[in-house]
C-alpha cells in the first residue's frame, strides 16, 4: 500500500463490509504517521458525511475558517490547505461507496488519499486498488 501511495498518491481498500478495510486504513495510518505532518480521517459516507467531516478538519489543521458560519467557507479552506502545503499528508476517506460524491474532495496535492470502499469502480477515479 506505502508503495502505491508513493508512486500514484491515491489507493483503494475494495471490499465486502465487515472484512476490515478501516481498520488496515487506520493501521497504516498509525505504522506510517511519521511520514505525514498530518494524517486526517473523514467519513465519505455521504455527501453530508464529508461535507462535516472536511469543514470538522479546519479545526483539526487550525486554520482560520475553523469557526466559519458557512460550512463550505470551511471545506474550501481544507481543499485549498490540501492542495496547497509543501509538506505530504496522508487523508483517509472512509466508506467512500457511492464514488459519485467524492467529486471535489479529492485533493491533488502532495499527499495521499486513500480510500475505504465496497464499490469495485474506483478505477474509474485513477485510484488503484489493494
Amino acid at each position: 500500500m506505502r508503495a502505491t501511495l508513493t508512486q500514484h498518491g491515491k489507493a483503494a481498500l475494495q471490499g465486502m463490509p465487515g472484512v476490515g478495510k478501516t481498520q488496515l486504513a487506520l493501521k497504516y495510518a498509525e505504522r506510517h504517521r511519521q511520514d505525514y505532518a498530518a494524517c486526517l480521517w473523514v467519513s465519505a459516507a455521504s455527501r453530508e458525511t464529508l461535507l462535516s467531516g472536511f469543514a470538522a478538519l479546519a479545526g483539526v489543521l487550525d486554520l482560520p475558517e475553523r469557526n466559519e458560519a458557512d460550512q463550505a467557507k470551511a471545506v474550501a479552506a481544507v481543499q485549498r490547505w490540501l492542495n496547497t502545503i509543501e509538506q505530504t499528508w496522508l487523508l483517509i476517506l472512509d466508506n467512500a461507496d457511492e464514488l459519485k460524491e467524492l467529486h471535489g474532495f479529492l485533493p491533488s496535492g502532495r499527499g495521499h488519499c486513500l480510500l475505504t470502499t465496497r464499490s469495485k469502480g474506483v478505477r474509474i477515479l485513477g485510484i488503484k486498488q489493494k
